[in-house]
């Protein structure tokens, strides 16, 4: 096992060091958008994991100079509104590439009428995306024709393309980082304790059935 400590001086300006591989693997595999978000929520009185795919809609720097990993919500969604815990993980599989990606960490939601990073994702969108924040949370149609699918063209067109209300951006700082090559098997950790900490490389060889995390910690 080789551990290797990398020094963050400035994080600004030369970004995490996860950050060059994984842009790699989306340059060999662009069309590769789709992420599971797993996460712990309350339901029926107990504590339940949750996990759901969800469109990666790219980087954003965040106050401190950090970079989180952005996906578009609804404040209504039980990802929200439910969470035990901001703590989630993020899973990431480039098929072409066969790497995977395990980002983890808190995931923070950012509703900001101000925000330039949650007007920014929002006019990325098409207008069918755009649309789902119109829907009535509260309604369950039998059919694309019915009156919910009705009132959301109609809220759609009322706003003049202003922001949803509902419309959030989660964004997941990683705290740890771990990363599967399945050609080689090669594996890489990285991960720090907290945003103000120094990234640990942890760097090698093993099966996918093995934990790295594990081993790193024995």
């Amino acid at each position: 096992r080789v551990v290797v400590a990398v020094a963050m001086a400035t994080p600004s300006a030369t970004g995490p060091p996860f950050l060059a591989l994984f842009k790699d693997n989306l340059r060999r595999d662009p069309y590769s958008a789709y992420i599971t978000l797993a996460t712990v929520e309350h339901h029926r009185g107990a504590v339940v994991p949750r996990a759901r795919t969800v469109v990666f809609e790219g980087f954003v720097n965040t106050d401190d100079g950090d970079v989180g990993i952005a996906i578009k919500c609804s404040s209504e969604s039980n990802k929200c509104k439910c969470r035990a815990s901001d703590q989630v993980e993020i899973v990431h599989w480039f098929e072409r590439t066969r790497t995977q990606f395990r980002f983890r960490g808190a995931l923070k939601f950012d509703v900001d009428e101000t925000s330039a990073t949650r007007l920014k994702i929002w006019r990325e969108l098409s207008m069918g995306d755009r649309a789902q924040f119109y829907y009535p949370s509260d309604m369950l149609a039998t059919s694309t024709r019915d009156e919910a699918f009705v009132r959301q063209g109609v809220a759609l067109e009322a706003s003049q393309g202003g922001v949803a209300t509902s419309f959030c951006v989660g964004s997941l700082t990683p705290t740890e980082v771990d990363v599967l090559d399945l050609n080689t098997c090669e594996r890489t950790l990285w991960s720090r304790e907290s945003l103000d900490d120094t990234w640990t490389e942890v760097r090698g060889f093993a099966p996918p059935v093995v934990s790295i995390d594990a081993i790193h910690r024995a």
